[in-house]
């Protein structure tokens, strides 16, 4: 049997202010084609289908064209999960039409956790633990624990159960034929390696999941959540699929692939990635406003398409510097993402007065932070205050709107 593990496409994501649906199908379409060449059997899809829990219009008819046509390429069995970004009843809703297609999407902790994948003669080939992004009020009930540390302990083994009762229904269900187990998840084991599109912020057990939580008879753990492709512990069975398309500047160097997972009885499973194509081309141009100008107009003359980051770092903000970058570009492949002048930034947290910012420049901690300046507040009660406004951020940006 042959898997294709993926994750993390976080469809609907913008760059600056240019639309990138037109990236996202061309990463889709080649996608069916690797299922096509490389006789894919099962597909799975470890979490972030979208970047927000409220995806356009555009972004889901990307999902639901793909899903359609992906009966086509000869894949029996897709394993759709939801992370994070997503809205768990938005993945929920289609599950039982998508179930005739063999598409088994799950959204939210319960009874369709464990799917059993057969072949074209009803024989069990594999079982698929599809757990999706855990929150902690799906597996863990707060009590009082003495310090952060215990609690995101009893957290810890509250998940650790979760796998392991899955894995235990696995096994009954196999009977006495032994199949591969495969688990999805959609977090952040300890040691991961991030990239600034990955909120550095857990909340709880986000930031503490031991690699040693995961039942030993998991054959492989499809990972999501992370952006770059990373093993955990070495083990090239569990892995960090990463997301296929970089999501930001910060990601634009990071090489992308999905995994290509092989497995025969008796033998662990092969694994091998594989590159996904670089489908548009980003660059991040800083320094001060004479050497912006400069790389522009040499960008501009390549008469190239590339996707452009402007940060002006000077001494002084200048104020008329994305104008003179947009007549510089105009009529060439060049598109400007985002013009940010980080001297306005910090003048502003200095407290001066800056007219000419605005506030979508500015973080929500950078807002913050200004705020408390402004009110004198520091010390504890400063870490107190901004760790609170993080946790109710990051409620607020993973709220499921349709429930």
């Amino acid at each position: 049997m042959r898997v294709l593990h993926t994750s993390d496409w976080h469809l609907g994501k913008d760059i600056g202010s240019l639309d990138r649906t037109e990236t996202f199908g061309k990463f889709l379409r080649w996608l069916l084609e690797t299922i096509r060449t490389e006789h894919v059997d099962t597909l799975i899809v470890s979490g972030d289908v979208f970047d927000t829990t409220t995806p356009s219009h555009r972004a889901q008819s990307l999902y639901y064209s793909f899903l359609a046509q992906l009966s086509e390429s000869g894949c029996r069995h897709a394993v759709i999960t939801a992370g994070n970004h997503d809205s768990p009843s938005l993945i929920n809703a289609p599950s039982d039409l998508l179930s005739h297609m063999g598409i088994h999407a799950v959204g939210t902790v319960g009874e369709n956790e464990l799917i059993a994948v057969r072949d074209a003669d009803e024989a069990l080939q594999a079982v698929v633990l599809a757990v999706p992004y855990l929150r902690e009020r799906d597996v863990f009930r707060a009590g009082d624990y003495r310090s952060e540390e215990d609690r995101s302990k009893a957290l810890a083994l509250a998940i650790a159960g979760h796998y392991e009762r899955l894995v235990q229904q696995a096994l009954t269900l196999m009977k006495n034929e032994r199949v591969p187990i495969i688990a999805t998840g959609h977090l952040f084991v300890s040691g991961g390696v991030l990239d600034d599109s990955v909120r550095k912020l857990y909340i709880g057990y986000l930031g503490n999941i031991p690699a040693d939580i995961f039942p030993q008879q998991i054959d492989y753990l499809a990972l999501g959540h992370l952006h770059r492709p990373q093993l955990v512990g070495g083990d090239p069975a569990r892995a960090y699929s990463g997301s296929p398309l970089p999501l930001d500047f910060s990601e634009a160097e990071t090489e992308k692939s999905v995994r290509i997972v092989d497995f025969e009885p008796g033998k662990p499973p092969a694994v091998r990635p594989v590159p996904v194509p670089a489908f548009e081309r980003l660059e991040t141009v800083s320094g001060t406003g004479a050497q912006i100008l400069a790389r522009i107009a040499e960008l501009a003359a390549a008469d190239e398409p590339v996707i452009v980051r402007v940060i002006h770092r000077g001494e002084s903000p200048e104020p008329g510097l994305a104008e003179q970058v947009r007549s510089i570009v105009e009529g060439s492949p060049v598109l400007i993402a985002e013009t940010r002048d980080e001297s306005l930034v910090h003048a502003y947290l200095e407290g001066k007065d800056v007219h000419t910012l605005s506030v979508g420049e500015l973080t929500p901690a950078q807002v913050l932070s200004r705020r408390l300046d402004c009110e004198g507040i520091q010390g504890d009660e400063r870490a107190e205050l901004e760790k609170r406004f993080e946790i109710a951020l990051e409620a607020l940006q993973n709220k499921d709107p349709l429930q």
